[in-house]
């Protein structure tokens, strides 16, 4: 086995030693560092993702004398791990990757390494960002505090961490068009994903303009990714032009969020049918009682 197999194998056909393997890798602090950054990126995939890996992962990040990208990767390989650990929690064990001790010791790491300003910067916000995953009510001074420094690297972390953290509508819609990218970017994704109308003047630009770069392309999917949230009374109108763009990659993008648009009202249909079912039911219930006790 080596990361070359890996890579081009699709993760749930990995062999079931896979993750000793990664864990070789994460260990031997003499291996190459583009191989062991690959080996963290992988570490994250929930084919292989177990105590014994997180523990690998937070023993690196950890390290103050490893290099920052490894440290700052291994937080963010740890971030759909915990967000699956905080939204499912831990009553089936079958469900879980990692056990809740573990998780209750990566969400405190965590926090104690932000806190810590001798830290990098760039391990510091690697953290925030991944924590940001599982939300705890430190968060939101922190992205606060990111969002107001003067640092362009920590407003882009805050308008990242705003992504999962509700309540910062306001500063969403001033980054809207900001000068950084990739501060813009971010900002869209969040409008879209808390629903802000007001957003829609900015999304409507993007929308509009033509595309003469990769940054417009990006900029234009991330607008139709938001349209579902900022205009759902229009979106599937505007997202049937797109699926007829020239751009594949756009057309596909279309395509895909509307068929998300297509699953998520089948489901919001499904639950509003058990819901009337239940509450039948119960009105069911509620009648023969009063019929018993009429008795």
């Amino acid at each position: 086995m080596n990361l070359h197999e890996l890579e081009i194998t699709p993760p749930w056909e990995w062999p079931e030693e896979t993750g000793d393997f990664l864990i070789g890798i994460l260990k031997d602090r003499t291996a190459n560092e583009k191989d062991r950054l690959m080996a963290i990126q992988y570490a994250g995939d929930y084919a292989v993702i177990c105590d014994d890996v997180a523990q690998a992962l937070l023993s690196i990040i950890a390290q103050v004398n490893e290099a920052e990208i490894l440290r700052g990767q291994a937080a963010i390989s740890l971030g759909a791990t915990m967000e699956q650990a905080d939204s499912l929690g831990f009553d089936d064990p079958d469900e879980g990757f990692i056990s809740e001790p573990l998780f209750v010791k990566t969400i405190l790491f965590l926090q104690e390494i932000f806190n810590d300003r001798s830290q990098p910067k760039y391990v510091r916000r690697k953290v925030l960002e991944a924590s940001v995953n599982a939300p705890r009510k430190w968060h939101p001074k922190a992205i606060k505090t990111a969002f107001e420094s003067t640092d362009d690297d920590w407003v882009l972390t805050g308008v990242f961490c705003m992504n999962y953290i509700p309540g910062f509508d306001k500063q969403i819609l001033s980054c809207l068009e900001n000068k950084n990218p990739d501060i813009h970017y971010w900002a869209i994704r969040a409008a879209g994903i808390w629903g802000l109308t007001d957003a829609w003047p900015y999304l409507s630009k993007i929308l509009e303009s033509s595309q003469s770069s990769q940054t417009d392309k990006d900029f234009l999917i991330a607008a139709l990714e938001a349209l579902p949230g900022v205009r759902p009374d229009i979106a599937n109108e505007i997202l049937d032009e797109y699926t007829a763009h020239d751009d594949e990659d756009i057309a596909a993008s279309a395509e895909e969020i509307l068929n998300l648009i297509s699953l998520n009202d089948e489901f919001d249909d499904l639950e509003d049918s058990f819901d009337k079912e239940d509450s039948l039911n119960k009105e069911d219930s509620l009648n023969k009682d009063e019929k018993n006790d009429s008795f």
